[in-house]
């Protein structure tokens, strides 16, 4: 038994992430186990999430105005979508939640 068998409960991500560093010999073996645990924490995170955002979605959860993401769309540095009906004046964009935590990685916000 290792001293993190106690703390795992009933958790499968963390179970998985046990039997991983269990086997992990080399520092690359534990990063590899890490990202591995990682990516399965994001996509259960978002995995009930709606995957195009509003605007003020973003700017909520980036922290900053509305025309800061406007500026981010703008600048290409944020990808969006519109999904207005073909004709119409106003459109409706929206940003694919793929493009948003894409964003946050680039900047450097998830490591």
């Amino acid at each position: 038994m290792t001293p993190h068998d106690a703390s795992i409960g009933e958790s499968p991500y963390l179970d998985a992430l046990a039997t991983s560093l269990d086997r992990a010999s080399t520092l690359v073996d534990l990063k590899t186990a890490l990202l591995a645990f990682s990516r399965q924490l994001v996509i259960a995170a978002t995995a009930n999430r709606p995957p195009l955002l509003t605007i003020p979605q973003v700017a909520a959860e980036l922290g900053c105005s509305r025309p800061h993401v406007y500026r981010l769309i703008e600048t290409r540095q944020l990808p969006c979508v519109d999904i207005s009906v073909k004709g119409s004046c106003r459109t409706k964009v929206r940003i694919p939640r793929r493009e948003y935590e894409a964003y946050i990685v680039r900047i450097g916000g998830v490591h």
